[in-house]
């Protein structure tokens, strides 16, 4: 009886937050089309609020004043679950742009989107085209952009943090630019995690760590460096 009752509630949420999404969507079209990036990001952020409240999710945010509005970050944060991609641009006050998977852009309009709002395909399977990506996320950065990048490459199916990917560090390294560690409590993972199509209510909260400069990583060696980077993440998302 109650995993009848929780299927159902979970088709309701879906048909609900997939229908705001559905009217929302020719909105943020028009915005990418007509307004600047910065608006547009205003306008998405908004919805996207009120969609992660439809669906269940209580999202608490800790740490904003670690980010300085005039500097331009490499953020990277754990992949907890699809909703990552609501919940990070409702955690950061500034625009940015991603690197994501190639085959995302593959998909009917999203592709479209995605590629329209200025993210970066990566084929992890194949080195010389991952390596072409970094080099156009290089320019991105160095134009002030920043730029969000999940090191570990996909979402957790375990609920745990796993290994990370070393394209993102030698970005670091190239740019010189602060990495800016974000930590999503694996309540996200409960909320909806990539086995299972339920919602369960879930409070999620975000927190963001004190950037870590390039004066305190230049030094390092690419693995050092992600392991520093892992380290503060796992604390910042309360797994370590």
């Amino acid at each position: 009886m109650d995993s009848c009752l929780s299927s159902f509630k979970s088709i309701i949420i879906w048909f609900t937050g997939v229908s705001f999404f559905i009217v929302f969507f020719p909105v943020f079209f028009f915005f990418l089309m007509f307004f600047p990036r910065e608006i547009t990001y205003k306008i998405g952020v908004f919805y996207f609020k009120i969609l992660i409240k439809i669906m269940g999710i209580d999202l608490k945010i800790n740490g904003i004043e670690k980010i300085d509005l005039k500097k331009t970050y490499i953020i990277m944060a754990n992949h907890q679950s699809l909703f990552d991609l609501f919940i990070l641009p409702c955690s950061i006050p500034k625009p940015f742009v991603g690197i994501e998977a190639s085959y995302h852009f593959k998909i009917p309009f999203w592709g479209w989107i995605i590629k329209k709002w200025g993210n970066i395909p990566i084929n992890r399977h194949d080195k010389n085209k991952a390596i072409k990506s970094i080099k156009k996320a290089e320019k991105i950065l160095n134009k002030g952009v920043s730029i969000v990048i999940l090191p570990e490459g996909h979402r957790t199916i375990t609920g745990k943090i796993g290994e990370f990917k070393k394209g993102g560090f030698y970005l670091a390294k190239n740019t010189k630019k602060d990495i800016l560690p974000l930590g999503i409590s694996k309540s996200l993972y409960y909320f909806k995690n990539k086995n299972s199509w339920k919602i369960k209510s879930q409070k999620v909260v975000v927190n963001i760590g004190k950037p870590v400069t390039y004066t305190l990583y230049k030094d390092l060696s690419i693995d050092q460096l992600a392991n520093k980077v892992k380290e503060k993440i796992l604390t910042l998302s309360q797994q370590n």
